[in-house]
């Protein structure tokens, strides 16, 4: 198997292509979520401006100033990586164990928190529910498209928010 050298994305993954020095077209791709909304430069500015502001109204306030879900993926990765460096705050990660993960994530889940001396949390949920789960996702989905796992991984965000949010009351 295939890995991109940047971001871990493997080669079975729907449509990826990787250029000579083993980069995924994805990691290449010019077309970014802000440009494809065409976000404006203003839009951007007001956002960081309120980003500030909602990090500084809540710091130093909880024993952390804030969770992050954590994929092991370079998504949740860049993101811990700039709340802890750029903003420093003082970050609790939170992955969620379906059981279901491949080696070079679990190895991402193990090592970015130890690198960026940051608390993790692992929520693990009983392997047989998530089996049943998975099973009947990709059996009753009707379109079996990237979007069945899109659908998937929104489903698992929202387990693991709703157990987040009984584990800590008061996060919201």
């Amino acid at each position: 198997m295939r890995i991109c050298k940047k971001c871990i994305l493997p080669d079975t993954f729907k449509n990826i292509k990787f250029n000579e020095e083993g980069v995924c077209s994805y990691c290449i791709k010019e077309t970014t979520v802000a440009r494809t909304r065409n976000v404006t430069d203003e839009e951007k500015s007001r956002l960081a401006v309120n980003m500030d502001e909602l990090i500084e109204t809540h710091r130093g306030k909880q024993q952390y100033d804030c969770a992050v879900g954590f994929s092991g993926g370079k998504d949740s990765t860049y993101l811990l990586w700039i709340l802890k460096e750029k903003y420093k705050l003082n970050v609790l990660a939170i992955t969620f164990d379906h059981s279901f993960m491949p080696d070079v994530t679990l190895k991402n889940l193990n090592d970015i928190p130890k690198k960026l001396a940051i608390d993790i949390l692992n929520y693990q949920i009983n392997t047989s529910f998530m089996e049943k789960f998975f099973k009947y996702k990709f059996e009753n989905y009707t379109k079996k498209t990237k979007e069945v796992f899109d659908n998937v991984c929104a489903d698992c965000s929202n387990i693991l928010e709703g157990n987040v949010m009984r584990l800590f009351p008061g996060w919201d």
